[in-house]
């Protein structure tokens, strides 16, 4: 018999830009309602690309950012010029035939696009299908129950698939024909979803540790069905895995073993509980997957550190109330946990005995995101973006090179990567003429938006240590506080960069 979940009605005060207060409310803990956490005097790429521009003119503009792929090289600006609205008025058919005389885009993009509707379903462009692969609670693991809404538990949820997805990454099953291997994000959890009758003011150790267990990732082999291209879950493969925010995981690079990240229950500062509020991710050339640790803050409670403030941790209880049954998320017990927290996360599911890392040369913020792309003499680059207004655009050169090969030791290596390298922050100049750039898109007479910089290097860390290149920090607290030193150095303030990824062909990003 079909149950249906609890549901309420569409919370009032919409995210101004469509995106629901229940949706910010739980996934980032409501950022934009905040007080900006950057309170510098840095410059703000509004006024890098634009001089006087008007905010409002600016969002009109919509900036893109481009750089270099490698090394301490310059960065440069360029604007994407507007995409056109489509007509309301238009018939479907001719908007469709229309489409078709257009459709130049690469084989698999040349479709006809949907038409704004307001249905119930999930609409796909004619000649397309599109089925559900798998959902929240469906079992995964050996001894998992199935999904029972009304009788859930922490036990059965941790061998459930979870919640809430973000980043998916489809990866080949080598010997497997047909067969794939799915990793999925499950960035946060809408409790007042999931519950009947449930007291945001008073959750219970069950509901909380539920929570616990719908959060992480989720490796899961899928089936491809050669005829129709559906896919559909294979349930118990031996890959088939749950990370949760209670699976262990090994901090690495230069803030391992740091007293800034020691806790009382664990004082060697190397493992950590979980991981949260994973956004979106990437995939590696040597067949990992990168997660981001983004809006982590919201987790934690009773901060009363400016080091805190600037990360947008408060000072009063959390949203979801963890810290009354785990002491770790409580800021005033454990002053060291929200340190673990924040990093870019490398996951290896071809491996169900590995331990996740937590890579701390990649820095310490809101990470949305983290793309690679190799130099020309085989390091891998890393690119991520501070998903908070006004903070910063990075980058992370490995000292090391990649190694081809499947052998243990190989893989050893290529995990090691992102552990040694110089962390970088953008601050970007703007060189087209500014009297030009009126906010309507139109190019200046130079011909492009265009614009350069500097990568200005945080810190190196290397298998000896690590050396900080920001006056006045040591290198651990460049990796912990990277926007304190992102503050320091000049960054250029950004709109909430998120998804950043280079171009495979141009290398762009």
């Amino acid at each position: 018999m079909r149950k249906l979940l609890p549901l309420i009605g569409t919370p009032s005060g919409s995210h101004p830009g469509g995106r629901s207060a229940l949706t910010c409310r739980f996934r980032c803990g409501d950022a934009c309602f905040h007080e900006v956490p950057n309170t510098s005097s840095n410059e703000y790429v509004g006024d890098v690309i634009a001089g006087a521009l008007s905010r409002r003119s600016m969002m009109r503009a919509a900036a893109v950012v481009t750089v270099a792929a490698a090394g301490a090289g310059a960065v440069g600006v360029a604007q994407a010029p507007q995409a056109g609205a489509v007509p309301t008025d238009v018939p479907a058919d001719a908007a469709r035939e229309a489409a078709r005389g257009k459709a130049k885009g690469a084989r698999g993009l040349r479709f006809a696009p949907v038409a704004p509707n307001t249905a119930d379903a999930v609409t796909v462009p004619e000649g397309y299908r599109q089925n559900v692969v798998i959902r929240w609670g469906e079992p995964i693991l050996r001894g998992a129950p199935a999904f029972d809404p009304e009788r859930q538990s922490a036990k059965a949820q941790a061998g459930q698939f979870g919640y809430n997805c973000d980043f998916l990454a489809l990866l080949p099953l080598p010997g497997e024909r047909g067969r794939q291997l799915l990793v999925a994000n499950h960035e946060y959890t809408d409790e007042i979803l999931m519950f009947r009758g449930y007291d945001a003011a008073n959750p219970t150790r069950e509901q909380v540790e539920i929570a616990w267990a719908a959060h992480g990732l989720s490796a899961v082999v899928v089936e491809e069905d050669r005829r129709s291209g559906k896919l559909t879950a294979v349930p118990r493969h031996q890959l088939n895995r749950r990370v949760t925010a209670t699976t262990e995981f090994r901090l690495t690079g230069p803030v391992a073993g740091s007293d800034l990240v020691k806790t009382s229950a664990d004082p060697s500062g190397t493992k950590v509980l979980g991981t949260l509020n994973n956004c979106s991710g990437g995939v590696t050339p040597w067949g990992t997957t990168l997660h981001g640790e983004e809006n982590f803050n919201q987790y934690f409670a009773n901060s009363s550190r400016a080091t805190d403030k600037r990360y947008g941790i408060g000072t009063g209880a959390s949203e979801r109330k963890w810290e009354r049954f785990d002491k770790r998320f409580d800021v005033a017990q454990e002053p060291n946990e929200a340190h673990r927290f924040g990093y870019v996360v490398e996951f290896d599911p071809y491996d169900p005995a590995s331990t996740p890392r937590k890579h701390t040369a990649l820095g310490r913020f809101k990470h949305e995101a983290a793309n690679i792309r190799m130099t020309a003499d085989g390091r891998p680059v890393v690119y991520t973006g501070d998903d908070e207004r006004f903070d910063y655009f990075y980058k992370f050169v490995s000292s090391k090179r990649m190694k081809r090969g499947t052998s243990r030791a190989v893989r050893e290596h290529n995990l090691s990567l992102l552990d040694e390298g110089t962390l970088y922050v953008a601050k970007l100049t703007g060189d087209s003429p500014a009297i030009e750039i009126d906010g309507t898109g139109k190019l200046p007479s130079d011909g492009e938006f265009d614009g350069s910089g500097e990568w200005i290097p945080l810190a190196t860390a290397t298998a000896d240590g690590a050396v900080s290149h920001v006056e006045g920090m040591s290198a651990e607290e460049v990796f912990v506080f990277t926007r304190l030193a992102g503050d320091k150095v000049g960054a250029t303030k950004m709109d909430r960069p998120e998804d950043i990824e280079p171009n495979p062909v141009t290398g762009k990003v």
